[in-house]
């Protein structure tokens, strides 16, 4: 479950702040190519359309000999091009999200190549969090300044941090006014001046150290709308029919953002109450923003039913 709190600047303008969300807790593959990627996006997206009895009588695919269009899909004897993409909330906030992702992900590669001076971590699962706000975001890290980052927080990882207690203290039914520090922060660190925080939990006995990520992502409905206007206008071209936008979709690396969940039902909400529209448009007869392994979760922009999806009759 992704939340998050909004209010308007003044002007109109909603900003939503999304708590900060384990972005890399959700790993489909060690990697995959970029061909891979599009097959998942697409064949996703088919099997939902022909459970919503919106993709009649399709019959194939395949990639064409130039691009654009990505695929020609044939469907009630006709070729439709296909033109495939996606957007991500790295797209659209103004956080560095990618930072803060490769900061958990150096992390983690320091305690598996230092397995010995990390052997108290075993079965257990650190959650890195960087906790400034978009005014007071840190200094950004990279070379010398990553390096320096990711030694000082494996520094706090030594024996002595423990693991998060989360045994209730004293009798349930009347909790005690406090808890002791050396309580409630075992298994926990802050470091410079509280942007970072680190917690350590138990898993799995013998289970291999897993770093993860978190950051809270600001994000303000213009930026989003007009990054998703700026794609639907730059993939309007000639031999396109249909444009399959998708949400939540993994990367090269394997990794999917759960915070996509509330970027797709920003844009649904935006363009289906119409305080965004869409371009004029060209080429394309349809468009479709989709969320990736959610069937139910799709939205369709018709521009007349001679497209590639047709509307269910009754």
């Amino acid at each position: 479950m992704v939340m998050a709190v909004g209010g308007d600047d003044g002007s109109g303008n909603m900003l939503w702040s999304v708590a900060a969300t384990i972005f890399d807790d959700y790993r489909v593959a060690e990697s995959l190519s970029q061909t891979a990627i599009e097959e998942m996006q697409f064949l996703d997206f088919v099997r939902g359309a022909q459970e919503r009895g919106e993709l009649p009588g399709f019959e194939s695919y395949q990639r064409p000999e130039s691009d654009p269009p990505d695929l020609l899909v044939r469907a009630r004897g006709r070729d439709f091009g296909v033109e495939l993409t996606s957007i991500t909330t790295t797209d659209v906030s103004r956080q560095r999200l990618a930072e803060v992702r490769a900061i958990g992900r150096n992390l983690s590669e320091k305690i598996k190549r230092d397995s010995t001076n990390f052997a108290h971590l075993v079965g257990t699962q650190v959650i890195l969090t960087e906790m400034a706000s978009d005014q007071q975001r840190p200094p950004r890290a990279h070379g010398r300044q990553m390096t320096e980052v990711v030694d000082r927080l494996a520094a706090a990882l030594g024996p002595g941090i423990g693991v998060v207690d989360t045994t209730p203290q004293g009798d349930p039914a009347n909790p005690p006014v406090s808890i002791p520090a050396e309580i409630a922060m075992r298994g926990r660190a802050r470091l410079d001046d509280n942007t970072y925080g680190l917690e350590v939990h138990r898993t799995w006995p013998e289970a291999e150290p897993k770093v993860i990520a978190n950051c809270q992502v600001e994000l303000n409905t213009q930026d989003v709308a007009s990054a998703f206007v700026e794609l639907v206008q730059r993939k309007d071209r000639t031999g396109t029919d249909f444009l399959l936008v998708t949400t939540g979709l993994p990367a090269n690396d394997g990794y999917a953002c759960p915070a996509d969940s509330f970027l797709f039902e920003m844009l649904k909400r935006q363009f289906t109450e119409g305080t965004a529209k869409l371009p004029p448009i060209r080429h394309l007869r349809q468009i479709v923003l989709n969320h990736w392994g959610h069937p139910p979760w799709t939205v369709v922009f018709f521009a007349g039913n001679e497209g590639l999806l047709q509307r269910p009759q009754g």
